[in-house]
């Protein structure tokens, strides 16, 4: 799960691989949709949504990702989190989030609620079941990369 900031997906972020062919060095990362991991995994398969946010929600999320970009080498994942998540016992570690925990929490801390639960036990369809986001594309990335889709009705 990431989020991104543009359609092109030219500015998104997450937590996951910093290093293509090594699953455990992970942290926060601007991902890349036509080289590194996503070429690595070139049948990567993904669901695209988009939500309309306020002007002032919109300037405090892009200064959170600003601070993450900042201090990005402080930042790791959060593999004991994600493992607690299964027990459905939270654990917020500092400088350390999963992918959805990530995306949950700088929701949240932009003023958007995107679920009621903590972000230590959001998943991935947790987010995807908020009525509010749009449906914008499912398919290959490579292929929304690429221009080769039609846009959802």
């Amino acid at each position: 799960m990431s989020i991104a900031l543009d359609q092109d997906l030219k500015e998104l972020y997450s937590f996951g691989r910093l290093r293509p062919y090594n699953p455990l060095l992970a942290g926060f990362v601007r991902e890349d949709i036509e080289n590194g991991t996503f070429k690595r995994f070139p049948d990567t398969v993904c669901a695209l949504y988009s939500l309309k946010l306020s002007q002032e929600q919109y300037e405090s999320l892009v200064m959170q990702l600003n601070k993450f970009k900042r201090e990005s080498n402080r930042y790791g994942y959060n593999f004991l989190g994600l493992f607690s998540a299964m027990f459905n016992y939270p654990l917020s570690r500092h400088y350390n989030y999963f992918c959805s925990q990530f995306v949950s929490e700088v929701l949240i801390n932009s003023g958007v609620t995107i679920t009621q639960k903590d972000p230590g036990l959001t998943s991935p369809m947790d987010i995807m079941g908020n009525r509010e986001l749009e449906f914008v594309y499912s398919g290959y990335l490579k292929d929304y990369a690429n221009g080769n889709y039609r846009v959802a009705l």
